[in-house]
């Protein structure tokens, strides 16, 4: 969602759908792209025709964090939460990428040793590989590092083999940092990669 009513525009968002359509596509895997703003009604009759998915929108992690939830187009009335999408059951999953903020994040200081945010939430849902965020990502950097992850689970082999996520993500982290910590002012502010890898 490149667009969220009462938040701010996430521009980054289309470059980085149209990067990670291009490498499904070139792989031979077939992608639905919805950018016209999709509601949470959507959303749920959606996800269990699709063994990957691919959230690209704002995300907040609520105090009560099974009222975590990414806000798409009707995320004021009727929002999308943990609650939703835990008690779904998706027998064909296989990958499932948020990027989001605060997707792996846990506000309750007194519930920090439960695993209960939206990256947990789908996995329970049956996405047994899922990347998520810790804390809140600069758009663009968010952008570089999916289309980096995906192109590592694609390789060079035909299919898409989502044990390779993990490792996808370490790389495409480390060249985050390594390339955002070269000439760096003094003044200006480290850019660090929150995201978090949750399952394979």
């Amino acid at each position: 969602m490149p667009t969220t009513p009462d938040q701010r525009n996430l521009p980054s968002v289309t470059k980085e759908i149209t990067d990670i359509q291009s490498a499904l596509t070139r792989s031979s895997i077939p992608v639905l792209v919805e950018t016209d703003a999709p509601t949470r009604a959507y959303a749920l009759s959606k996800l269990p025709n699709y063994g990957i998915v691919h959230f690209a929108c704002h995300g907040i992690s609520a105090q009560d964090p099974s009222q975590s939830r990414l806000l798409l187009q009707d995320w004021q009335t009727t929002p999308l939460t943990v609650s939703d999408l835990s008690s779904l059951v998706i027998e064909s999953a296989n990958f499932a990428y948020l990027s989001t903020c605060h997707s792996s994040a846990m506000r309750n200081l007194r519930l920090l040793d439960e695993s209960i945010n939206l990256s947990s939430a789908i996995q329970l849902c049956g996405y047994p590989s899922v990347v998520g965020s810790l804390w809140q990502l600069e758009a663009s950097h968010s952008a570089e590092v999916a289309k980096s992850v995906y192109e590592w689970i694609l390789g060079d082999n035909p299919g898409f083999d989502a044990s390779r996520s993990s490792e996808g993500l370490h790389s495409a982290v480390r060249q985050l940092r390594d390339r955002t910590r070269s000439g760096r002012k003094n003044d200006d502010p480290l850019v660090w990669a929150p995201f978090i890898h949750v399952g394979l």
